[in-house]
C-alpha cells in the first residue's frame, strides 16, 4: 500500500466531519393570523388575463365558417322572390286600370246597324241615380207661434272665462332657509378613543418567539446586541389614546412618548422613548391609520385597524433593517376603553 493512501483517507474524513456539529438557521416565523397589511396586495403580481376564445385552437375550431360569397346563404329548394309587380298583382295591390270602365257599362258600337227589333228592346237612354235630397233644399218646419200672454224665459248667463276673472293676490312667503347636512365625518375620526391591551400572554409570547427566530438568524457575535435592541423597540403599551384634530392625529402610547403629525405630510423628526432619533410620518391607507418610522439602522411600520363595529382595534409591526435577513412581524389586540 503506498504511504500517501492512508493520508488522504484520514484527510476526507475530518473534512467530511467539520460540518457535522453545524445546525441550520430556524425558519422566520410566520406572520399571525390577525396582522394586517394594507400594502400586501399592491406587492403581488397582476394576474395574467385569459387568451382570447379566437386564440384557442378549440374554440376556434367550434365555430362554423362564414360564406364565402355572401352574407346569408341561399336556402335550399327555395326560388327567387317574384318580381314587385307581380307580388302586388297577386296580393291585391292598387291597379293600373283607368278609373271608371267599371261604372260606364257596355260599350255601345255606334257604327254598328241595328234592327227594329234591337232599337225597341234598347232603352233609349241610361237612366239616371236619384239624387239625395240636400238638407238646404228641404224646408224647416214652421215654428208653433208663442202664445201672446207667455213670457220669455230668461237667456241663460254665460260663465266668463277663467282668464277674464280677477284672481286674489296672494302675498308672497319667503322660502325657508336651506338646511345645510354637515359634511361626513373623516374616515380617521373612527379611530378616536382610548385602547387597553387585549391580548393576554398568548400574544406576549408570539412577539417573543417572533424576536427570537430572527435573532438565531443573525452573526454569532452580534445576537446578543439585536436581541436586546429588538426587545426594546418592541414593547407591548398598555394603552394607547389616539385623538384627531382637523388633519393631525396624535397618538398617545404608555408607557411610551407622544406623536403628533400631519396626515400626509412629509416625515417629521421624532425621538422615541428609547432615545432613538427617528423620521416619522402618519397617512390613511385604504382606511387604516398608519404610521413610518425610519432611522439610520432600520424601518418599522405600525398599521392601526379598527372592526366594523369599532370596539376592536388591532396593531401590526413590521420591524425591518439590512442586518436582519426575514422582517419581524407582530400583531396586538386592543379593545375600545
Amino acid at each position: 500500500m503506498s504511504p500517501s493512501l492512508p493520508k488522504l483517507l484520514l484527510a476526507a474524513l475530518v473534512t467530511s466531519c467539520l460540518g457535522c456539529g453545524d445546525e441550520p438557521p430556524p425558519a422566520p416565523a410566520a406572520a399571525p393570523e390577525e396582522f394586517d397589511d394594507p400594502f400586501a396586495d399592491d406587492e403581488d403580481p397582476a394576474a395574467e388575463e385569459a387568451p382570447a376564445a379566437a386564440e384557442d385552437p378549440a374554440l376556434a375550431a367550434a365555430v362554423p365558417p362564414a360564406a364565402a360569397d355572401s352574407d346569408t346563404p341561399a336556402l335550399a329548394g327555395s326560388d327567387a322572390p317574384a318580381d314587385v309587380d307581380d307580388l302586388q298583382g297577386e296580393s291585391g295591390g292598387p291597379s293600373t286600370a283607368e278609373p271608371g270602365s267599371a261604372d260606364d257599362g257596355p260599350a255601345v258600337d255606334d257604327a254598328k246597324p241595328r234592327s227594329a227589333g234591337e232599337e225597341a228592346a234598347a232603352p233609349s237612354s241610361k237612366p239616371s241615380k236619384p239624387s239625395k235630397p240636400s238638407t238646404k233644399s228641404i224646408p224647416a218646419p214652421d215654428k208653433p207661434p208663442s202664445p201672446p200672454n207667455a213670457e220669455t224665459p230668461p237667456a241663460p248667463a254665460v260663465d266668463e272665462p277663467a282668464a277674464a276673472q280677477p284672481k286674489p293676490t296672494v302675498e308672497a312667503k319667503p322660502a325657508p332657509p336651506a338646511v345645510k347636512e354637515p359634511p361626513p365625518p373623516p374616515p380617521e375620526a373612527r379611530f378616536v378613543g382610548t385602547y387597553r391591551f387585549a391580548g393576554g400572554s398568548a400574544q406576549r409570547q408570539r412577539l417573543k418567539d417572533a424576536i427570537d427566530v430572527a435573532v438565531e438568524q443573525l452573526n454569532a457575535l452580534i445576537r446578543g446586541v439585536g436581541r436586546r435592541r429588538l426587545n426594546e423597540s418592541n414593547q407591548i403599551r398598555d394603552q394607547i389614546d389616539i385623538t384627531v384634530n382637523g388633519d393631525k392625529v396624535t397618538t398617545k402610547f404608555t408607557p411610551g412618548g407622544t406623536l403628533t403629525a400631519t396626515l400626509g405630510a412629509a416625515s417629521i423628526p421624532w425621538t422615541t422613548d428609547t432615545g432613538n432619533k427617528v423620521q416619522a410620518k402618519v397617512k390613511m391607507v385604504k382606511g387604516r391609520l398608519v404610521q413610518d418610522f425610519k432611522s439610520d439602522d432600520g424601518a418599522r411600520r405600525s398599521v392601526f385597524t379598527l372592526n366594523e363595529s369599532g370596539d376592536t382595534l388591532t396593531l401590526s409591526v413590521t420591524i425591518s433593517s439590512d442586518r436582519l435577513p426575514v422582517p419581524v412581524k407582530y400583531a396586538l389586540t386592543y379593545k375600545r376603553k
